[in-house]
């Protein structure tokens, strides 16, 4: 009997020992799980907040759905995984911003293409024709697919006017149209080679450093000035 009760006693320490090592691996899974849960919404966040920076200079009240996003983090490290309403909010949040960021992307340029389509004058140049959203797909030699869109173009004889419509404008669009829209057109529309390029960018505000970078590239600024369009920098060049 002595010696039954202790092999039972044994079985019993063994099969507890057992329970207590498969818990440890389950809470170690558990916390691994919750720590990515974690950083995957700390990344959204910044996702969120680099998409409202882009709408309105960035004044949209966030304060629901941060609020929706702390308390989703503090109850994943907790250990209560419910998350249901959270992504709802997040969810409904962006679908919101990225729909008040296409609607002022939309305005903009409904407001320079008028202004521009009515006068067709850039840089002091007359232009004969302004098209919008010129969009070109092309095969290039080394097998590479180059594709591009340009908000605005006008065109004459001559030269060609390139501008890139922005509710808000940042010093990387400056340069973007330097590095890489001026390429692309080159590459994207042959039928222009020989023609003077005049770059230019709309924009209803300007972050700092725009204008200084602008007229360091030679690109003109546009912007609006109650009903109609001023030229913030018409120190243009040709590229």
């Amino acid at each position: 009997m002595v010696t039954q009760t202790t092999t039972s006693a044994n079985d019993l320490f063994s099969q507890e020992m057992r329970l207590i090592h498969e818990l440890r691996e389950s809470q170690k899974e558990t916390d691994r799980i919750l720590q990515e849960t974690a950083r995957e919404l700390q990344e959204l966040g910044k996702k969120i907040q680099a998409t409202t920076e882009n709408v309105n200079g960035g004044k949209i009240e966030m304060a629901d759905v941060w609020e929706a996003i702390k308390a989703t983090t503090e109850n994943v490290n907790g250990g209560k995984i419910e998350m249901a309403d959270a992504w709802k909010a997040i969810k409904a949040t962006t679908e919101n911003v990225n729909g008040i960021a296409k609607s002022n992307g939309m305005f903009a340029e409904d407001y320079f293409y008028n202004a521009l389509e009515t006068k067709q004058i850039f840089a002091g140049i007359h232009f004969d024709k302004v098209l919008r959203n010129q969009h070109a797909i092309r095969r290039l030699p080394d097998g590479n697919r180059l594709e591009s869109e340009f908000d605005l173009q006008l065109t004459n004889r001559k030269a060609v006017a390139l501008i890139s419509l922005k509710y808000r404008v940042r010093k990387s669009n400056v340069k973007d149209m330097v590095e890489r829209q001026v390429v692309n057109f080159r590459q994207l529309f042959p039928e222009y080679d020989g023609y003077q390029i005049y770059l230019g960018l709309g924009g209803m505000s300007f972050d700092k450093g725009v204008i200084d970078e602008a007229k360091k590239l030679g690109i003109g600024l546009l912007q609006q000035k109650g009903e109609i369009v001023e030229y913030v920098n018409d120190e243009v060049k040709p590229y």
